[in-house]
């Protein structure tokens, strides 16, 4: 499954993969190619490292890959940053 967010400047852009056996995968490299306000793509960044503690930078982060939700998702409260997270996210690409 793929949450994809339409966007005026940029068309659809997708912002996170789940495959159905248990994986996700954030397309920041993807992201950074296609959107030129690389503000949005520094928020975005900064939000998934501070709910996952994990470096996405491009020198760390080269190419996408997919993590495992288990890893990733132990409490809930971490599922509604993501939420909230990807909710600002698709605002911003909407203006």
């Amino acid at each position: 499954m793929t949450f994809k967010c339409k966007s005026e400047d940029y068309g659809m852009i997708p912002l996170f993969h789940i495959t159905t056996n248990g994986q996700i995968k954030f397309p920041i490299n993807l992201l950074r190619t296609k959107i030129r306000k690389k503000e949005i793509i520094r928020d975005f960044q900064l939000k998934l490292e501070s709910n996952f503690l994990m470096d996405f930078d491009p020198t760390d982060y080269p190419s996408d890959v997919y993590h495992s939700l288990e890893e990733l998702f132990t409490m809930r409260s971490e599922v509604n940053r993501f939420t909230t997270a990807i909710q600002s996210v698709s605002a911003r690409l909407h203006q």
